[in-house]
């Protein structure tokens, strides 16, 4: 089985030779590491030359172009097997190639996803959050069906990681991609500038099932000089240098910008709603149902923006209004309004209490990395294979039907669960 791990990149060689240094450090044979170099003018080339792997692609762009057209350009040097996108910030947890490999031997399935360890790096916007590591375990792999997957992304606040992302959490069979791509006038995959949640979006929708593993195979970093960090301080106003680095990537968006059928805003409701948007998009410009998915895109919005500094609730109220007036929806933006007045949170402290561990959900600990040595990615990838074991080797609960045991885990608790599971089991690594 092969898998190629594909690390789009530009002018951030210092995230990058860590990030690296997860992938090179897979002791999988049949791997290809294909770093797409977005024109960088700093040391990039140097960095990955250093590491000597003969597993290692190294492509250029040649130009500078926007990030979708980065992706797109190292989707085309893919021509086989499994493919899987890892920001230049991100990292692999040790033998998480192997692991996928055993995975997707056992499912036969498309894709496979899993929960991805977050980690902010020493320089993330956010002070309260810097150094922290999110750690979720739970020794379990389910299938999970395609349609019941995208009927949970739309319930709530969406999140794209609980479908087979490609990017940061999960691997794709490069033939369902091609399918996607046979299907449009241009032969392009990547149709929207969040790449990540447009390309999970289309894939499950093309898939009846995929392997879903709760314990972690990567790390998902926030630093700096990532979109991630970046965005987050343009949403909550934390940080106006960020902020204004934010805008300007938003500016260089030329080749699939935001849609104007939502008025834009700094909210992740708008980020979502416009790449539910382009996800849904016939070859015609057209999009089925198209009222009914703003009128769920204003949801969104007002849920997330009625916590946000003022200025942005401002911001968000206007956007929503606008559009409503758009699709004839004022009656029910008002009712959203009203369901969500404005009630700011509080504001972090400076910076996070020094702590061993805070517990969180079930099964996730929360760590300050710096109380463990942890300075980058890499470092934070060996603690973690330490710490759960897949050095040693773990064995890992298979669910060819994972619908029960995944109700069990959410309202039972992790104690019933582990009375019911039971085999069969996979070994790994």
């Amino acid at each position: 089985m092969k898998f190629t791990v594909v690390i789009p990149t530009r002018e951030r060689a210092a995230t990058l030779q860590h990030a690296l240094a997860t992938v090179v450090a897979q002791d999988y044979a049949d791997l290809t590491i294909l770093v797409s170099d977005n024109a960088s003018t700093d040391n990039t080339r140097a960095v990955v030359e250093s590491f000597k792997d003969p597993r290692i692609r190294y492509v250029n762009t040649g130009r500078r172009v926007e990030m979708t057209t980065n992706y797109e350009f190292a989707l085309s040097h893919v021509k086989e097997g499994f493919v899987g996108y890892l920001g230049d910030d991100d990292g692999l947890l040790p033998g998480g190639v192997s692991m996928a490999a055993k995975i997707l031997g056992r499912y036969r399935t498309p894709a496979l996803a899993w929960s991805a360890v977050g980690y902010s790096w020493p320089n993330f916007p956010e002070p309260f959050y810097r150094h922290q590591l999110t750690i979720p375990f739970d020794p379990l792999v389910v299938r999970r069906s395609g349609r019941r997957a995208l009927k949970r992304f739309f319930t709530g606040m969406p999140n794209q990681f609980h479908l087979p992302s490609l990017y940061g959490n999960g691997f794709v069979d490069t033939a369902l991609i091609r399918s996607v791509q046979s299907g449009c006038p241009d032969a392009r995959f990547f149709r929207s500038p969040n790449p990540d949640v447009y390309a999970a979006l289309v894939l499950t929708r093309r898939m009846d099932s995929f392997a879903y593993s709760f314990a972690p195979l990567s790390i998902i970093g926030g630093s700096g000089s990532s979109n991630c960090g970046n965005f987050y301080a343009a949403v909550q106003g934390a940080s106006l240098d960020n902020s204004a680095e934010h805008v300007r990537t938003a500016s260089e968006i030329k080749d699939h910008p935001f849609s104007s059928r939502i008025t834009r805003c700094r909210s992740y409701g708008h980020v979502f709603g416009d790449t539910v948007l382009a996800a849904a998009e016939r070859a015609d410009g057209s999009v089925p149902g198209e009222r009914a998915l703003v009128a769920k895109i204003l949801g969104w919005i007002a849920q997330d923006v009625c916590g946000k500094p003022a200025a942005i609730y401002e911001e968000g109220i206007a956007a929503i209004r606008t559009t409503a007036a758009r699709y004839q929806l004022e009656r029910q933006a008002e009712e959203l309004i009203g369901a969500h007045p404005h009630r700011p949170s509080n504001a972090f402290p400076p910076q996070a209490p020094p702590s061993a561990g805070r517990p969180g959900y079930a099964d996730l600990l929360t760590l300050n990395g710096s109380e463990f040595g942890i300075q980058n990615v890499a470092d934070a990838a060996r603690f973690c294979g330490n710490l759960l074991g897949y050095q040693r080797g773990i064995e890992l609960a298979c669910e060819d039907h994972g619908a029960w045991r995944e109700w069990v885990r959410s309202w039972c608790g992790r104690v019933l669960r582990r009375v019911v599971a039971g085999p069969p089991r996979l070994a790994v690594p």
